[in-house]
């Protein structure tokens, strides 16, 4: 009998954790004496820092320092976990040392892609990389703040990673996802409303 009491107490708590949008509200709901579950702490602290992330999907092509090949595709591969480190920590670089240095929280690879520009001027055994990847900041920023930044932080920035890993600043593009909480997959069917930089970016 008490094993039935606390499942049923058990699921009711777990009814009003997915009814209420704060802690405030859920202690409210099983009263003040009660005390709210771990699991609902847990949930209500990671969403309301969710709240205050701004997500932005950016791209561009490294043109040499790295070829393509059919690897890149495959997250689980060892190419693509290679490069997405490399390419991670170069962006990272540039906006720990921006303006934006403080708004910054993280940046992930989201995918690489064969360049689709016919007009290579490289060995047929380079092709362009084309990289996808989520930048992640505390406070809400213009997508031409953003943009302008990494353009400037990849042209000054003479780390290892620039020199080896040459980016075609031209063909940079910054998107916003606007009202975001968690950055979604790109290949999320979620209706996402997004803004583009004014500043036209070159084909990629």
């Amino acid at each position: 009998m008490l094993a039935q009491v606390v499942v049923k107490q058990n699921l009711r708590n777990a009814c009003l954790i997915f009814m209420c949008s704060t802690e405030a509200e859920l202690k409210k709901e099983i009263g003040e004496e009660q005390h709210c579950p771990p699991v609902a702490r847990l949930i209500f602290h990671r969403a309301e820092a969710d709240v205050n992330t701004h997500g932005y999907i950016g791209t561009f092509k490294i043109l040499s320092g790295t070829s393509f090949t059919p690897a890149l595709q495959n997250r689980s591969s060892a190419d693509f976990k290679v490069l997405a480190f490399d390419v991670e920590q170069l962006i990272q670089n540039v906006f720990q040392a921006s303006d934006l240095k403080n708004e910054f929280e993280r940046c992930e690879i989201s995918q690489f892609k064969k360049s689709e520009d016919s007009h290579e001027r490289f060995k047929k055994s380079e092709i362009s990389v084309v990289v996808i990847f989520n930048l992640y900041f505390t406070q809400m920023v213009t997508v031409e703040k953003v943009k302008d930044e990494l353009v400037s932080g990849i042209n000054t920035n003479k780390t290892n990673l620039t020199q080896t890993l040459k980016i075609d600043v031209k063909s940079i593009q910054v998107t916003a996802a606007e009202n975001l909480t968690t950055m979604m997959p790109l290949t999320s069917s979620a209706p996402m409303s997004l803004t583009t930089s004014s500043l036209t970016p070159a084909s990629v």
